[in-house]
């Protein structure tokens, strides 16, 4: 093909973990870590987005006997000259009703009875203090189970990569 340019991979490029992959990352992730772990991996969250959802935004919705589980992704958590604060998404498209799929359900029950207040406005994903998800403190913790099941170089956002590869 006379013209047409072929691009290489960059050297550096990183691998999409696999299902099982994923799976036993979240079991091995601290309890408070799994749902947001999770959420990133199955539904595709950012990390800021993940820290900004509180107990109101996961619902579920009934129709027709069916149930859907979702989260509300309405606000952000980012720093911002060295303060962290919660701010509405980016754009209209941002904010949006994103579903939670059947087999972490489960997983969304449980941790909201653990380790989510009851207040509406209350967190739903936190530290082990009880406070803020912090993105560079959970890289860190991503990263080192991450290591154990042969990830060495996944990110919080390679979660967002291995969910696009799910719904591709």
């Amino acid at each position: 093909c006379s013209g047409v340019k072929v691009r290489k991979p960059k050297a550096d490029a990183k691998t999409v973990p696999t299902v099982e992959q994923v799976t036993e990352l979240i079991g091995l992730m601290p309890e408070h870590y799994r749902l947001p772990t999770a959420l990133m991996a199955w539904s595709g969250l950012r990390v800021g987005e993940v820290a900004g959802l509180q107990r109101a935004d996961a619902y579920a919705v009934t129709t027709g006997g069916h149930t859907v589980h979702y989260v509300h992704v309405r606000r952000t958590v980012q720093r911002v000259a060295g303060e962290w604060i919660t701010t509405p998404g980016k754009t209209e498209e941002a904010r949006r009703r994103v579903p939670v799929p059947p087999h972490i359900v489960p997983l969304l029950v449980w941790h909201l009875q653990r380790f989510t207040a009851d207040a509406a406005d209350a967190p739903l994903c936190v530290n082990k203090g009880g406070g803020m998800i912090v993105r560079q403190r959970y890289a860190r913790v991503l990263k080192d189970r991450a290591e154990q099941v042969g990830c060495p170089d996944l990110s919080p956002h390679g979660l967002r990569h291995f969910a696009a590869t799910q719904y591709a």
